[in-house]
């Protein structure tokens, strides 16, 4: 599953928050990591720097990863959610529903 956030980067500077505070706590999720892609170029291949905005979620052990997406959204809605400001941006969830087929889910007043 792919765990999507689509930045608002003016809000942060309005609600004084800092983005890397979120990509730690989405982080620390069991089963989640930052996508990273490699790049090759002419002289080999290297790690580009992983993602701020892109996640993989994986099934553990103990959650499924529908399961943990949803917690992570609880958990920013609990922590960083302000009514009545600007958000933080947009989070979407995509899922391989079966081969060929995807599933995209928007869940709002996140942050």
């Amino acid at each position: 599953m792919l765990f999507i956030i689509e930045w608002n980067d003016a809000a942060f500077r309005n609600r004084n928050i800092h983005k890397n505070a979120i990509i730690t706590a989405i982080q620390a999720f069991n089963g989640c990591q930052p996508f990273q892609r490699n790049l090759s170029t002419i002289t080999g291949s290297t790690n580009a720097a992983p993602s701020e905005s892109i996640f993989i979620i994986s099934d553990t052990r103990n959650n499924d990863k529908v399961q943990i997406a949803e917690d992570i959204v609880k958990y920013l809605r609990e922590t960083f959610f302000q009514r009545n400001r600007i958000s933080l941006g947009r989070v979407y969830e995509i899922q391989a529903t079966r081969k060929g087929f995807f599933e995209v889910r928007e869940d709002r007043d996140v942050f």
